[in-house]
């Protein structure tokens, strides 16, 4: 009842012009933090947003007629060199695969974040033309109006045996049993819990089983993150006036605005850390990595701003993804979106196009080879800025931390390089669940532009076993949280405050290594971590 409630209040803000000053309010405050939580109000309260928004929404997929553009001309062609003419004909193919494959008479699915079942409900249909009829999709959704939405269609369509509906919260959902297909389509970036929820697909699927998938992988809240943003804005200057309005939040904006979508419900909550935590727990059979600059010049808020019938609309489109293409390939932005099938037994099968591997689609911050902590400073420029004493002891300790990195770059302006042992004591990258990576960092270097990676040695990765690392073939660590500098300013003319200085002079911060060293001697690791968030 109470959703319906919040349902009706958003179409009548909606109808009165309201809802974009209501959307601005909620995107304004800081509270990307505490939305990484799956207790307690604040978690209810963007739960309640969150299905409220979707109630009402007939359409999930409706896009700008731009996007269509954009997709015939350049995904549809990328697509087709792996074989599949859309991203509904990955998912039915490689269910088509799954099942000549099972041992089972009777094929279950499961399939995450279904919404109104739209989606479920082609494949029931696609599926049955192909000659496939004994299998039952489960939709689970934790909208219920959606999922009676569903049912009408698939009884609507004939398809109704093969829908199973199931009302449940994807971050604490248990599975019914065994499975021989999961489906996530544009589900995932929602996710909050996602490391609960990897592991409960990963136990829940047959040894022949898939995890097929089609999400966003890029920067939380669909952000940009500083080398793609630059490109961005660097193609927003050149649009008209009338294009730089944005229709979600109803405001006009001179300069791109890169504002955080997950700060009111949970879009994008998690999105960045996707790939890697599939990285850790799956093995993928095929992987279609896509799209990034492109994506603000055709999404909803500014998409419709373009008329695919206009010369000087589809001519830029052109400029912008061939842009993106190329900076893709050369790595140094990565993609945002991706289509993927993950198995959780090896496989021989691996399907990539071009460079763009799992591996070298993860926005990496720290990369090294195990041996040495070593702090390059010659490609850093930037300067501190103050630090909020007001927030609370674990946001202030994580956010004092990175502005220390940049102080020994600032106090070392001419390149040089830092370097500490590290006998490999210390315990594996691991996740908190939080949306937080505690990392030992081996090894740190900066590279060429922002950001920090970790330089690894690419046959190798550290992972936790008997209580200390052990070296993988063929795999790597991947760390996808930002440490950017805050400002910029031109090689050689970087400043460093009295007040960075007396940061690094405080008590708080000088008693950190005794205490850490104190705890490794003690214990084998320090109960304090750097943190990378």
């Amino acid at each position: 009842m109470l959703v319906r409630l919040l349902s009706l209040a958003r179409r009548l803000l909606k109808r009165l012009g309201l809802l974009p000053v209501i959307k601005r309010i909620l995107y304004s405050g800081d509270t990307a933090q505490v939305a990484k939580q799956t207790t307690g109000w604040r978690y209810r309260l963007k739960t309640l947003i969150e299905q409220a928004i979707f109630a009402s929404v007939t359409e999930v997929h409706e896009l700008p007629k731009i996007q269509s553009y954009w997709a015939d001309r350049y995904l549809r062609p990328l697509l087709e060199r792996r074989g599949y003419e859309s991203p509904d004909d990955f998912f039915l193919q490689n269910l088509e695969r799954v099942f000549s494959q099972s041992d089972q008479r009777s094929l279950r699915c499961a399939s995450i974040g279904s919404g109104n079942c739209d989606f479920e409900v082609g494949l029931c249909e696609a599926l049955s033309r192909r000659g496939q009829n004994d299998f039952v999709i489960e939709c689970i959704d934790i909208n219920q109006l959606m999922l009676d939405r569903g049912k009408a269609l698939a009884a609507a369509r004939g398809v109704a045996g093969h829908i199973a509906t199931v009302r449940a919260d994807f971050n604490a959902w248990r599975p019914s049993g065994q499975y021989d297909v999961v489906l996530a389509n544009m589900a995932l970036h929602h996710v909050v819990n996602l490391e609960d929820l990897f592991d409960r697909v990963k136990s829940s699927l047959f040894p022949w089983g898939r995890f097929v998938v089609f999400d966003i992988i890029g920067r939380n809240g669909h952000m940009r993150w500083p080398e793609a943003l630059e490109i961005v804005r660097e193609f927003w200057r050149e649009l008209p006036s009338e294009y730089r309005y944005n229709r979600m939040l109803a405001t006009h904006q001179e300069e791109y605005e890169n504002f955080d979508c997950s700060r009111a419900g949970f879009e994008g909550i998690r999105a960045q850390d996707i790939l890697p935590l599939l990285l850790e727990r799956f093995h993928f059979e095929e992987f279609i990595g896509f799209a990034n600059v492109i994506e603000p010049f055709i999404d909803r808020s500014t998409g419709y701003n373009f008329d695919p019938a206009h010369p000087w609309d589809r001519a830029l489109i052109d400029r912008v993804q061939a842009r993106d293409h190329q900076e893709l390939l050369s790595g140094r932005i990565k993609p945002t979106h991706m289509l993927a099938v993950l198995s959780p037994e090896p496989t021989d099968r691996a399907d990539y196009i071009d460079t763009m591997t799992p591996d070298f689609c993860v926005r990496q911050l720290m990369q090294g080879n195990g041996d040495r902590f070593h702090f390059d400073t010659s490609d850093i420029q930037g300067t501190f800025t103050r630090i909020n004493k007001s927030e609370s002891k674990p946001g202030y300790y994580r956010r004092l931390g990175r502005r220390l990195l940049y102080l020994l770059a600032a106090w070392f302006p001419g390149g040089a390089a830092i370097s500490l042992p590290c006998d490999g004591s210390f315990p594996a990258p691991r996740r908190t669940g939080l949306g937080v990576l505690h990392h030992p960092a081996p090894s740190l270097s900066l590279p060429p532009r922002n950001g920090v990676e970790v330089m690894d040695d690419p046959s190798a990765r550290q992972q936790w076993a008997n209580g200390g690392t052990e070296a993988l073939p063929g795999q790597r660590a991947a760390l996808t949280a930002a440490i950017e500098p805050l400002e910029q300013q031109a090689a050689g003319e970087v400043d460093v405050s009295r007040q960075g200085a007396a940061i690094a002079a405080h008590t708080v911060v000088l008693d950190v290594p005794a205490q850490v060293a104190h705890e490794v001697g003690q214990h084998g690791r320090p109960a304090l971590r750097a943190q990378a968030t």
